[in-house]
């Protein structure tokens, strides 16, 4: 599996508590302490969704990864909204980009883009167009603060109106996400709570890792009041249950990851980042 350690005491709950916040387009001012130090000065051309884009540097077409966050695809919920976002901020526009070392899988490169003297990235988190993801090369702390602001606001995908929702978000938790266990090649296991004071049907709910690509529908079972529920990531050679996460490789990275729980409309529910 990858590096050790047990459960989740940051396990953060998406509640209903808080008073709706404003979805404004514009970059607005975040606590972002100095801006990065500006590697290359490009026009952006495009924009292809609410973390990824093209800049044109001396005649060249580069295509641009934004380090440390992660915007839902365009099909999923919020996604369209996101990448409206970024586009209203970034397209046609110049753009001060401070790279990283090494391309991501894809060959893009990544970066912190810098317009207006405002740091891109950390705006996007902070008008609640985006979730952090681990990465290094960044001030984790401080992409989890600006985070944590739409979240308190409900800006953006945090707002609980979005997707055609209806209704508070359900009381769930994330209680532990147990990603190393001991012995070789263990099962990881994350473990939900319902908070609330009804019963949840989990049919519809989705459960995933800050990469989005490792995805778990969960089963059609009812979650009493206080009821916990363990989804086991499990290669299913020895048979399955209806909590088994079916998969031939760990999902959790050990070096930093975050398990997310969404509702039937694709809202965050509940997240745990370790």
């Amino acid at each position: 599996m990858r590096n050790a350690a047990l459960a989740v005491g940051l396990a953060l709950l998406v509640t209903a508590c808080d008073p709706p916040g404003s979805n404004g387009s514009e970059l607005g001012p975040v606590s972002s302490g100095d801006l990065p130090v500006v590697d290359l000065l490009g026009e952006v051309s495009s924009v292809g969704d609410g973390d990824s884009f093209r800049v044109v540097v001396d005649g060249e077409e580069i295509e641009i990864r934004l380090i440390g966050i992660n915007a839902p695809e365009r099909d999923e919920c919020f996604g369209l909204e996101s990448a409206a976002w970024l586009t209203d901020q970034l397209e046609g526009k110049e753009v001060g980009l401070a790279l990283e070392p090494e391309p991501d899988q894809f060959g893009r490169l990544l970066a912190v883009a810098v317009v207006d003297q405002t740091n891109v990235n950390l705006a996007a988190l902070a008008s609640g167009h985006a979730l952090v993801v681990s990465a290094e090369g960044i001030d984790r702390a401080l992409f989890v603060q600006e985070e944590q602001r739409a979240r308190l606001d409900r800006t953006g995908l945090w707002a609980d109106d979005i997707c055609g929702a209806r209704g508070s978000r359900a009381n769930l938790e994330i209680v532990e996400v147990d990603y190393n266990p001991p012995g070789p090649d263990a099962n990881e296991t994350v473990t939900i709570v319902n908070n609330g004071a009804q019963d949840i049907d989990m049919d519809g709910f989705v459960l995933r890792d800050e990469s989005s690509v490792n995805r778990f529908e969960m089963p059609a079972v009812v979650l009493g009041q206080g009821e916990l529920l363990t989804v086991e990531v499990s290669d299913c050679r020895t048979g399955e249950s209806a909590t088994s996460w079916c998969s031939e490789q760990p999902v959790f990275n050990n070096d930093g990851d975050t398990a997310l729980l969404l509702d039937p409309f694709g809202r965050v529910v509940a997240l745990a980042r370790y």
